[in-house]
Parts: C-alpha cells; structure tokens; sequence
C-alpha cells in the first residue's frame, strides 16, 4: 500500500470529510473485486485513514440506532495529520443518516482507540465523477467543482502486507432519486456486488460478510504485528504471523439500510 501512496501526485492534504458540522448522509456501497490496482494511480485524492467506532443498537429506551467514530486521516507525504469524530443517527423511515462530525485532538483519538477492540486502516482513494459537476451546492461541498466522487477503499490482506483484491466503494448523493440512476463505475474489475443489503443473493451477501470479519477490520493485535513485520530482524528473531481469529461483524452503515460497513 505504501508503495502504492509514494507514486501519487504530491497533492495538499484533502479530504471530503474536511466539512465539520451537521449534515445528512445518503450513501451507495458497493463492492468491486479489481484487476488493477494501478488504476488508483487516476486517484486526486489517496488519504489513509485509521478509524475506530463505537455502535449504538436501537433499544426500547432509546430513539434510534447509530455510532460514534473517530479518525485520523493522513496525508501522502505523512506531513499533514488531522483526527475527526463523527456522531451517525439511523432514523427509522428516513433515508440516509444524521451526520455530526467535528475536529478533534491526537489524545482524544487515542483515548477512544484504546476502549475500542475493533477499527479499520485503509488508503481511501477519490475519484471525481466526470460530468457531474455541480451536483454538490457550494455549502456543501466546495471541493472538485462540487461533483459527485467514488470513494474507494482499499484495505490490507490478512498478511499485513499484500493489498486485499476486494475494495469497498462510498458514493454519495445528494437525495434517493440519486440511487436510481447511478453512474457507471469506471475502473476494470472482474466481479461486483453492487446489490444492497437485504437484496443481495446468499452467496454475496456471505462473501461481504467475511470481509468484515478478517481483512477489513483493524484490530490491537493486528496493528502490532504490522508494526513489528515492518521492523527488520534477523532470521533467530523474525516475527512468525499467527492468524486473527475475530468474531463476525454487525454493521450499521450503509444508505437507508440498518447494515454494511463503516464509511
């Protein structure tokens, strides 16, 4: 993945996250399996993020289901660090989500990141859809002429080292009749689940959930052998990788829907 970063265009830090504030989110996710993952290479925007998230289950004493997030978003060259916190609501009947997001400060990231057992670390990848500029209005988004953009995601293998050939991809709309006629994505791949959840076939929707129970979550654990293969070390001392074990995950993340991923 590093490799993959230090070719990208020597761009300031940017990011579609970067509007704080109140908002309401209606999102599209897909799943594409690539053939290339030199495509990214078109990316505007290559950002790795770290996020850890808390899940709130709709209860009898509560109005709604929802998560509490943080994140820290890094630039290319490693310079330019900001963290973020996001508050997400799921009202029941209403598409999309409450979204609640604001700035915060390196020691309250890692507060949360130490109460949390689960997260994920990812390189997320824009790509500004061409044609639909000015989709966006200018308090919204002032960022790519307001167009619509593809967020793809792209995790680690189980490994810690290889790129995981599934990417998880976020596309934003303004409003539901956005979801009926969605854009062609642009990028070669050889198998797509593009159903939402709940609509999908058994096997794909078996497929998805394996993803969040291995290569898309970013564990305590994990994050220390990754750090520790990075280091070089003799072969007496050279780390042998023993396999995660995590238990499935329920995800509450996806446009209208009470499932599926953490954006």
């Amino acid at each position: 993945m590093r490799d993959l970063i230090s070719k990208v265009l020597a761009k300031d830090f940017l990011s579609l996250e970067d509007q704080t504030g109140n908002a309401r989110e209606i999102e599209f996710v897909s799943y594409y399996r690539l053939t290339d993952f030199g495509q990214l290479l078109k990316a505007v925007e290559m950002i790795e993020q770290e996020q850890w998230e808390l899940k709130l289950a709709k209860s009898e004493q509560n109005l709604a289901q929802g998560s509490i997030r943080v994140r820290r978003e890094q630039s290319r060259d490693g310079q330019n660090v900001r963290f973020y916190e996001t508050l997400k609501t799921v009202v029941p009947g209403s598409a999309g989500r409450e979204e609640l997001t604001r700035e915060i400060d390196e020691s309250y990231f890692n507060a949360f990141k130490s109460t949390m057992s689960r997260g994920m670390l990812k390189l997320r990848c824009v790509l500004p859809i061409e044609g639909t500029e000015g989709t966006w209005p200018e308090d919204k988004c002032t960022q790519h002429k307001g167009a619509l953009c593809w967020e793809i995601d792209v995790f680690y293998a189980e490994n810690g080292k290889d790129l995981f050939p599934w990417v998880k991809v976020d596309l934003e709309v303004p409003d539901e009749s956005w979801l009926q006629k969605l854009p062609e994505f642009p990028l070669s791949h050889e198998r797509a689940i593009t159903a939402p959840y709940g609509q999908r076939t058994e096997e794909d929707e078996a497929l998805v959930s394996s993803f969040y129970s291995g290569p898309f979550i970013y564990t305590h654990e994990r994050e220390a052998a990754m750090k520790a293969a990075a280091t070089p070390a003799t072969p007496e001392t050279a780390p042998t990788e023993e396999p995660t074990q995590t238990e499935p995950e329920t995800n509450t993340d996806e446009a209208g829907t009470t499932n599926d991923s953490n954006s």
